[in-house]
């Protein structure tokens, strides 16, 4: 019985040690299309902005391309785009 039980914690502290958490997703990260974007959290959900083009879409740096036209004059860097 002890030997179950002692095996069973070393799984259970095994487990936790080596499983990977939530927040290892925060940080910053170069996308292949060229953009620079920053995962960080805000209360219990996750959000990602733009933080650098890198000479994206050849020095595009207005959302020119986005269908909402009320939209399309906001600047890159900043912009929310990974949300939840």
């Amino acid at each position: 019985m002890i030997r179950k039980i002692i095996i069973a914690l070393i799984m259970l502290f095994t487990i936790n040690t080596f499983g990977q958490q939530a927040d290892d997703i925060i940080g910053k990260y170069h996308l292949p299309n060229n953009l620079d974007v920053q995962i960080f959290k805000v209360k219990d959900k996750y959000q990602g902005k733009i933080i650098a083009l890198n000479g994206y879409e050849d020095g595009q740096t207005k959302d020119f391309k986005n269908p909402e036209e009320s939209k399309q004059n906001d600047l890159l860097i900043g912009k929310i785009i990974i949300t939840n």
